[in-house]
């Protein structure tokens, strides 16, 4: 993570934007000034501010900034020995075609010009020259202290029809504590302005806070009042804030509610965060004020949490108070918020943590020796408080202890890694002959075969564990492959780490086959931790359907089942939702359809269209007033079948949208497309239509580097690599996971480059795989008019030509064709010409195949 600062003049504010949100999508910090600078602070104050915090500064080129004296800055004595001063750190951007200034003349600079290719290759440029820059600063020496500052996100809420806070200032407050404190480079703050429920899992997984401060209104029901789309407010039960925080837990070490009545949500996200600040009865603002700006320049000073904390309750005792109305800090257990500070350097935090570890793991062994219930508590304990944050997991469910071994089955789903579901077993080690029958049937009775096993060895009292002896007698045994044993050694190099990669070199350093691990599917829908490039469809998905039902339409393998999966991810979080996932792949017909929504309905018969309303109404009673969301997977066949037999299903799920019932998310392909633009169908100005093209640059970088680099893969000039598997594969997704696949399945001594991803597509059954994934499910008429150019352009007039001298049929055939061939993306319209928005095509289907001849077999298929 690394700060940059934008500057720039403001006729270059919406590329300036873009850019920004670039950065902050693969994690840096991005200053710009309408965002950082509150009203009636003093401009130039924070301009000083942002360059001083600043690790890298991005001067943003045009003719406006031309236009606005850069000859006469170049003269500025002080710019220039800025300049000298930082010039690792200043990274020039050219927006137009444009001579950088003087001073800045023997430095390297990147082009965004507007086309979106070069703008996004900039893009990319730009973000790995940063990251670069941040992998060469040494740990003793890092960029700034601020790329490894705890981020404190605010959160002020103040929906239209509740009392009036003093939200601004109270962050300019706790903003000018913590800048003017010792430790000012500790800390940065982010700020989310009008939070509302579809905010917050975003807000928290872009910037990864240590801290967050809820700001805002409460209820005497102990529920937070967050904003909806029109700015009302939203109360967010106990339960749903507490799942929340539960399934974010990790970066998170600290929640201040600043709310009326909030002690009962405080408790339960207390069950997943070490610290919560809450209150039992209203608030004084005044007083919240107060205490905030202590509790803030306290942790700003290097204090504690609860130092700081005691603090601040002292400074609103002091103006009467009664301690009553007092804020209450809540701790999980076996947390001391003495031990928790926000300013460690990254070894002091490192040292910390291997002393504790030291301490737990004495009890541990004390605890083993003891066994029972003893040793079942401290393993549960030494799991969340170290394996939970350098690894990232929930736990799912406990093992319950048998014959001295005590196991969890966690999920891990930021690991980039095929198996994000695997147990953690804690076992004493010592000379038992029997031991690794022991752990076969640990796992046999917990159904545990088929993932692969953390093992953590504790020391027998009075000895030592060692990994190297345990891994000896499981290598004379079956399950040689299926342990990753970790000892007192490995865990403190994993703790010192504390990153998930460390983890993942561990499991391959035990003799684990990578291509095991590989997380590349080409089959299905991908996994969460293999999700990438689809968050603007999504955040249209989520937050439109507070008020339309949409229609997500693409070709086969395109990613329409894995963006439905991650909708309902992110609705079953929002308590205004209650999101509904049914697979119609496998229900070609109405009665089977019916039958599957009649068993989501608690039972409700729903024989015949006529009772999908009550079936629906069944399911909101449950849903407890939430909005029921179905989303429809894989439709086609379904919406065909229900066409021919007089619409009945659809017609009715549409008035069920039209009442208000519920809302849908369908996904499908051709019928579906077919059917949007229908004027006789029910699909006709019912959905929002949202069609899915290829990955853009910044999606693909991401597949490619993210899992290869975790799995502890050289990729040589990863620039060039990446550049590769997206001409070749045109950025399809399902064909980006393929190549990444046979890459790492393909290397023998995990080393990847560009060559390796020619060779790969030059493989006959690669190229046929390639074809066949384009195609989709064109008909044979559409695949014959893929075929009648070579390209790179086309016209319509030119391919119907070509038609007739072959002696097709036209009548408007060839214009349907590449409408379709449009929705599956293999080609594009450009001015008045077409082009292959799959560029590989026309040449990868010409070496896989003789062009004549397929030409010949597809037109008996059409016309047979």
């Amino acid at each position: 993570m690394a700060r940059v600062f934008l500057s720039y003049t403001s006729a270059d504010k919406p590329k300036v934007r873009l850019i920004a949100e670039a950065l902050r999508d693969v994690g840096h910090e991005a200053w710009l000034d309408e965002e950082q600078i509150l009203v009636g602070e003093s401009i130039t104050a924070a301009l000083e501010r942002g360059l001083r915090e600043a690790d890298f500064i991005v001067l943003c080129l045009s003719k406006a900034t031309a236009d606005r004296g850069w000859v006469e800055a170049e003269r500025d004595a002080t710019l220039r020995q800025q300049f000298r001063d930082r010039q690792p750190l200043i990274l020039p951007v050219r927006l137009e075609p444009v001579d950088p200034p003087y001073v800045l003349a023997h430095l390297a600079y990147v082009d965004l010009f507007p086309d979106d290719d070069a703008f996004h290759r900039g893009l990319d440029r730009l973000s790995r020259s940063i990251d670069a820059y941040v992998a060469r600063a040494p740990l003793s020496q890092p960029i700034s202290a601020v790329s490894r500052a705890a981020t404190l996100l605010f959160l002020p809420a103040n929906p239209s029809v509740t009392s009036k806070l003093a939200l601004d200032r109270e962050v300019r407050q706790i903003g000018e504590r913590l800048r003017s404190a010792e430790h000012r480079d500790a800390f940065r703050i982010e700020q989310t302005w009008g939070v509302r429920a579809t905010d917050l899992q975003e807000r928290l997984l872009r910037y990864r806070p240590s801290l967050v401060h809820f700001s805002g209104h409460g209820n005497p029901a102990g529920e937070l009042l967050l904003e909806d789309e029109t700015g009302q407010p939203m109360p967010v039960t106990t339960a749903a804030l507490g799942n929340f925080f539960g399934a974010l837990q990790g970066d998170i070490r600290c929640v201040v509610l600043d709310s009326c009545f909030s002690e009962t949500q405080a408790r339960a996200i207390s069950d997943h965060v070490e610290c919560v600040v809450g209150t039992t009865a209203a608030v004084d603002p005044r007083s919240a004020s107060d205490f905030a700006d202590a509790f803030y320049q306290a942790l700003g000073y290097g204090e504690d949490v609860q130092t700081a904390f005691e603090l601040a309750c002292n400074l609103i005792q002091l103006t009467g108070l009664e301690d009553a109305a007092l804020p209450r800090l809540l701790v999980r257990d076996g947390v001391r918020a003495r031990d928790i500070r926000f300013t460690e350097t990254g070894r002091a935090a490192a040292r910390r943590r291997l002393t504790v570890l030291d301490e737990r793991w004495k009890r541990l062994i004390d605890a083993g020796a003891a066994g029972g219930a003893r040793f079942v508590e401290e393993s549960r304990r030494f799991l969340d408080e170290f394996l939970r944050e350098t690894i990232g997991f929930s736990v799912e469910r406990e093992l319950a202890l048998r014959r001295g071994v005590v196991g969890f089955l966690v999920e891990a789903p930021m690991l980039w890694i095929r198996h994000t579901r695997f147990p953690i077993l804690f076992l004493q080690q010592d000379d038992d002959p029997a031991l690794v029958d022991r752990l076969a049937e640990f796992l046999q009775v917990g159904q545990l075969h088929g993932y692969f096993v953390v093992l953590v060895a504790v020391a027998a009292a009075g000895g030592t564990s060692d990994a190297r002896v345990l891994r000896a007698r499981l290598n004379g045994s079956p399950y040689r492959y299926d342990f990753v044993v970790l000892d007192r050694e490995q865990l403190a190099s994993l703790v010192s780490a504390n990153e998930a990669r460390r983890f993942v070199e561990m499991i391959v350093e035990q003799g684990t086959d990578p291509s095991s691990l590989s997380p590349y599917i080409v089959r299905g829908p991908v996994p969460e931790n293999m999700f990438f490039g689809r968050e603007r469809e999504v955040k249209t998905l989520t937050q439109g359907i507070v008020a339309r039902s949409f229609a997500v339409v693409a070709g086969r393998r395109m990613g329409k089942s894995s963006t439905l999966l991650r909708v309902q991810r992110a609705l079953a979080s929002d308590p205004r939702y209650e999101p509904v996932y049914l697979s119609c792949e496998d229900r070609p017909t109405s009665a089977a359809f019916l039958a599957m929504l009649g068993a989501e309905g608690d039972g409700v018969a729903a024989e015949d269209a006529a009772l999908v309303r009550p079936c629906v109404a069944a399911l909101r009673a449950r849903a407890d007033g939430r909005t029921i969301v179905f989303l429809l997977d894989e439709i086609d066949a379904l919406l065909a079948y229900d066409t021919a037999h007089d619409g009945r299903l659809f017609r009715a799920l549409r008035a069920a949208a039209h009442e208000d019932l519920c809302r849908f998310v369908f996904s499908g392909s051709r019928t579906l497309y077919e059917m949007l633009h229908e004027p006789r169908s029910p699909f006709f100005n019912f959905c929002e239509e949202v069609l899915l093209r290829p990955l853009d640059g910044k999606a693909v970088e991401a597949i490619v580097r993210k899992p290869m680099q975790q799995l502890g893969f050289e990729l040589q000039s990863p620039e060039l690599l990446v550049a590769e598997i997206a001409r070749v594969t045109s950025s399809h997704p399902n064909l980006v996971q393929s190549v990444c696949r046979e890459l790492v399945d393909g290397s023998r001594d995990r080393r990847v480059a560009a060559v390796e991803v020619e060779r790969i597509a030059a493989r006959r059954d690669i190229q046929r795989e390639f074809v066949e994934t384009i195609w989709s499910d064109t008909t044979p008429f559409e695949r014959i008019v893929s075929l009648l150019s070579a390209g790179p352009t086309f016209s319509l007039a030119e391919l119907q030509a070509e038609a007739r001298r072959r002696g097709l049929p036209d009548e408007g055939r060839v214009a349907e064709a590449l409408a379709m061939l449009e929705l599956y993306s293999l080609v594009a319209y450009e001015g008045d010409r077409y082009q292959f928005a799959m560029e590989a095509y026309p040449a990868m289907v010409r070496r896989c195949n003789d062009v004549e001849t397929l030409i010949t077999s597809l037109a008996r298929k059409a016309l047979g």
